[in-house]
């Protein structure tokens, strides 16, 4: 009879799994319990199970309900033991029921539950009142409740756990490394406050809740780290590598990236591989703040500081100085939402610097995320950022300039409903719902400024440039001096209905269209007559967009017969490129690019051309 080689493999795997079986021991505890660790006659206590009895791959241990107090194993074989659990490679530790709550490790103050080695587990236990510190040896600085053994750091497994009120001096206040599923982490800490930049210290005081873990579907709250990352957070060395997966990460507070960051040879702008040492996938990161470190710039990245974010929703964070939500990280699909920047100045040594930026983000990438309903002194939407296909709305320069964006660039962005609106002693500078800043392809409508212009560069300067963009009908408080686009360059954009100027005193103007200037009011502008090239300006002039928007259009998409239709200057960059519908740049109807953000999009006879 010939046998398959599939059921030969299918019955060496079962040989081999019923060998492991038969190999795997059981020992049962009880609180209280002495004797030989059967079911029928307990042992009392779970660390001298785990060193004297519990050592082979595949053990069990058993704890029955009730709480377990550490420190009091007695010497084995004349030696002193370190008071915690000390689980040897793949022997498991199960808590008495799926409710953690009933079996708890109590750590008495002064010693971390768990020492963990490859494969090893624990399940179904509450860990509290634990801590860890540097005089207790080498390697005790890190992980408050639970820690990996030296040199196993990623491939043990913390499952249906709760991790309450435990400290460490280093690294990971509830936890160092391991693979967390369905835990709560909470009300742990890291104690150290260093500035981080020493060689050998560069990481510590970081991971208020757990320190280059993996986390799955896990709760991590009202932590502290003394210096980075108050919930979770990751280093450079190829172990240290923090992510997060579906996780909530609220109420954590560091002095830089008070929910989730990484410090570890970060500079002051975004790498996106030092971000990818701390990745957070579908999580939502809520209400976390940062707070200072005595002596030095801190209190920055409310939400994170150095992550990599993916899907995830950043709402209500809070910074003193830099990125009340995101701060030197990359989000690809996030919502960034209600966070804020307090402070727009930093007194140090006697000396005041200027503060306050990006209160959604700051030095960060993003691409494809919503950035609504945020917060800061200047750049309440983004700071000094790159934005791709971005939609920035409703967000405020409390004091100063940029209501949705302040420098940085932008592609293809909405950018639509953001104030700059002063404080009562600056009004002045309250500029623009973009400050500065190279900006193209953008739909920029309906932001509301006191001075300057909806679209302008900083005050006395050119710094600003806006390429294929529409600039519609953005307002003044009291409607007073209602000013399009001011002091920059631009090139093929429609700068259209503001009462007083669609643009003036600029810098270069290239193919753009436009109605009111300093002309039409009778006054002279100087630059204007030596800058235009082949632009559309007056009275007269009517973009004509679109009044009923079909599929592929929106009411900002130009009409078939509007001026601005193949109008514009050709770039080597528009070949392939895109608009913020995804229309192609250059229709293949056209000879050229349109004018403004949108381009005509045609339906020819019965047939739509789908994009």
């Amino acid at each position: 009879m010939m046998i398959s080689k599939c059921k030969l493999h299918v019955l060496a795997c079962t040989v081999v799994l019923s060998a492991l079986s038969a190999w795997a021991a059981h020992y049962y505890v009880a609180p209280g319990g002495t004797g030989d660790y059967t079911q029928g006659n307990p042992g009392g206590d779970p660390n001298y199970c785990s060193r004297v009895h519990a050592v082979n791959q595949g053990d069990v241990i058993h704890l029955a309900a009730g709480t377990y107090v550490l420190g009091n194993t007695p010497a084995i074989n004349g030696n002193t033991v370190s008071q915690q659990i000390f689980l040897k490679r793949g022997v498991k530790l199960i808590g008495a029921t799926d409710n953690p709550a009933d079996t708890v490790i109590d750590g008495n103050g002064s010693h971390r539950a768990f020492c963990c080695t490859y494969e090893s587990e624990v399940r179904n236990v509450t860990m509290r009142n634990c801590k860890t510190t540097a005089a207790q040896g080498s390697g005790f600085g890190y992980g408050g409740a639970v820690c990996a053994q030296s040199d196993n750091y990623p491939n043990y497994v913390i499952s249906n756990c709760v991790v309450d009120g435990c400290t460490s001096t280093y690294r990971g206040g509830g936890g160092s490394h391991g693979i967390w599923r369905d835990c709560v982490i909470r009300n742990c800490r890291v104690t150290y406050e260093g500035w981080g930049y020493a060689p050998n210290l560069r990481e510590e005081g970081s991971g208020g809740g757990v320190w280059a873990g993996t986390l799955y579907n896990c709760v991590v709250t009202n932590n502290t780290a003394g210096f980075c990352g108050g919930g979770i957070a990751g280093g450079g060395q190829p172990y240290d590598k923090c992510e997060a997966r579906n996780c909530l990460i609220g109420w954590n507070s560091a002095a830089f990236g008070g929910g989730c960051g990484i410090r570890s040879g970060m500079s002051n702008t975004v790498a996106a591989a030092w971000a990818s040492q701390c990745r957070l996938i579908g999580c939502t990161v809520v209400s976390n703040t940062t707070h200072d470190v005595g002596g030095f710039f801190a209190n920055k990245g409310g939400g994170s500081d150095g992550a990599y974010l993916t899907n995830c929703v950043v709402r209500g964070n809070q910074a003193n100085y830099y990125g009340g939500g995101v701060l030197r990280s990359v989000a690809v699909g996030c919502t960034i939402e209600d966070n804020s920047v307090l402070s727009d100045t930093e007194t140090q040594g006697g000396n005041t610097f200027d503060r306050g930026y990006g209160g959604g983000a700051h030095m960060s990438t993003l691409t494809n995320c919503v950035v609504r309903g945020n917060a800061s002194p200047d750049g309440g939407g983004c700071s000094e950022s790159a934005l791709v296909g971005c939609a920035v709305s409703n967000n405020v320069a409390t004091a100063h300039n940029g209501g949705g964006l302040y420098d940085g660039t932008s592609l293809n962005c909405v950018i639509a409903f953001n104030s700059a609106t002063g404080n009562s002693s600056d009004t002045a500078n309250a500029r623009g719902g973009i400050c500065k800043g190279y900006h193209q392809g953008d739909l920029i409508y309906s932001n509301l400024f006191v001075n300057g212009a909806a679209v302008t560069a900083s005050k006395n300067a050119s710094d600003i440039t806006i390429v294929n963009c529409t600039v519609f009908d953005n307002p003044t408080v009291g409607n007073k001096n209602q000013n399009g686009f001011n002091s920059g360059y631009a090139t093929n954009c429609i700068i259209f209905g503001h009462s007083n100027t669609d643009i003036y005193n600029c810098q270069a103007l290239v193919n753009c269209a436009w109605r009111e200037d300093m002309v039409t009011h009778s006054q002279s502008d100087p630059t204007l007559a030596t800058v235009t090239n082949n632009c559309m300006r007056g009275r007269s002039f009517d973009p004509k967009f679109v009044k009923n928007p079909i599929e592929g259009e929106c009411p900002f998409s130009l009409a078939k017969d509007s001026p601005c239709v193949d109008a514009g200057v050709a770039h080597p960059w528009m070949t392939g490129a895109k608009d913020i519908l995804g229309n192609d740049r250059i229709f293949k109807h056209s000879r050229t690019v349109d004018i403004g953000a949108l381009e005509c999009f045609w339906a020819l006879g019965m047939t739509i051309v789908v994009r």
